[in-house]
């Protein structure tokens, strides 16, 4: 298995094997050293700014990280390749966030020290809506039609 590839124990469990509920453990790990980091590195860089904005860009570094977990725990009744594309989309946000807030610590990029925390959370959001709609419609061109 490569990187991003998780077995879904729902799958397992139709094929007859034993359910493995580690499998979903990995991306939620994923997920909150990601929102954890995220909100380390927020500190990290706001430490003269004003505690109610940095509190207000909390919420919204935050909100990606929020809205996964709470997508993870409605997917229970998901069909197997929903889920895994969102396990994948947990692990990829979570990384992808990480990285950029670490290169911005180590060097500005985006000019401004705010420009970063801004930037990324919207990003993440249209992320998880492409990759959510695309996974959905798959899913929906993938079963059989009942015949009326």
């Amino acid at each position: 298995m490569g990187i991003g590839e998780y077995h879904d124990p729902a799958s397992k469990m139709n094929h007859g094997g034993a359910d493995s509920r580690g499998s979903t453990s990995t991306p939620l790990i994923f997920l909150c050293v990601g929102a954890v980091g995220s909100l380390a590195f927020l500190i990290n860089a706001g430490r003269t700014t004003p505690k109610p904005l940095l509190l207000m860009m909390g919420l919204w570094v935050l909100s990606p990280f929020v809205a996964l977990f709470v997508g993870h725990v409605l997917s229970k009744r998901w069909s197997a390749s929903v889920r895994a594309a969102l396990r994948n989309v947990m692990v990829i946000v979570s990384l992808v966030s990480l990285a950029f807030y670490a290169l911005d610590t180590v060097r500005h990029i985006a000019g401004k020290p705010a420009a970063m925390y801004v930037l990324i959370p919207p990003v993440s959001w249209i992320f998880i809506a492409v990759v959510a709609w695309m996974a959905f419609r798959s899913d929906k061109r993938s079963r059989p039609r009942a015949k009326a």
